[in-house]
């Protein structure tokens, strides 16, 4: 649908646009991924604050930074998890 449709839409209801307000993956690599592979809040540290600053620049109010891998044999001690959340949001600066 799209950002557009969805002001679109809104507009001819009379309606707000609902906040955008996404979920995204996180897992952050010691290395660049391939831009082109990659999804979104999963790369280094640098892209996924590009992500995080992309999302800003298209409205997001907020962001959920989901750390689960999809996986239960994926899983991780949560203090990694912490660490990982701490990192992206002390290095944010629009979060």
């Amino acid at each position: 649908m799209g950002l557009p449709r969805l002001r679109s839409a809104a507009a001819e209801a009379g309606r707000p646009q609902p906040a955008l307000c996404p979920r995204i993956n996180l897992r952050i690599e010691p290395a660049d991924l391939d831009q082109d592979q990659r999804r979104t809040g999963v790369g280094s540290l640098a892209q996924v604050l590009r992500d995080l600053d992309e999302l800003a620049a298209l409205g997001a109010e907020y962001v959920v930074l989901d750390t689960y891998r999809g996986r239960p044999e994926d899983y991780r001690p949560a203090e990694e998890d912490w660490r990982m959340l701490e990192t992206v949001v002390g290095r944010s600066t629009n979060y």
